[in-house]
């Protein structure tokens, strides 16, 4: 019996050392994605940024060639 004990012991410690390293793997990926996100929201204002600026330089030129 106490040899059924043990294996029993055993397998929980390996579930529990396991469900740890997913964790922390899960934790990890997350903090990831959040910086990814960051980046592509970063991303995304500069271009939208740029268009605006590309939008106010083509009608400058055409004011200009008006005059």
């Amino acid at each position: 019996m106490e040899l059924l004990d043990e294996n029993v012991t055993d397998k929980r410690t390996v579930a529990f050392a396991i469900q740890v390293m997913l964790r922390d793997a899960n934790e990890r990926m997350q903090t990831k994605l959040d910086e990814l996100q960051g980046r592509y929201a970063g991303l995304a204002l500069t271009k939208t940024d740029l268009s605006a600026q590309l939008l106010m330089t083509e009608e400058e030129k055409l004011r200009v060639s008006r005059n």
